[in-house]
């Protein structure tokens, strides 16, 4: 990759890139554009997540659901604060 390209990819990303780290959901405005980039430039889904510094995984469960997940199905544990 060619240090101008590089460069622009930094900067593509750049707005996303420092807000966000992995124990956080991506944002839908950001999960569309990286999707509209896929399939805009006919990407792989290893090329894009590549590009934007994402899993692989994660571009394939946005292309089946996009809007990220606000709830789990999960019920409350029970702390036992007492040995």
């Amino acid at each position: 990759m060619s240090l101008l390209k590089s460069r622009l990819n930094v900067i593509e990303r750049a707005p996303y890139f420092m807000m966000y780290t992995n124990l956080m959901t991506y944002p839908l405005k950001f999960r569309q554009h990286v999707l509209a980039i896929k399939e805009k430039e006919k990407l792989t889904y290893a090329k894009t997540a590549s590009r934007f510094g994402i899993g692989m995984a994660s571009l394939m469960r946005w292309n089946h659901r996009i809007t990220p997940c606000t709830t789990h199905n999960k019920p409350a544990t029970k702390i036992d604060w007492q040995h």
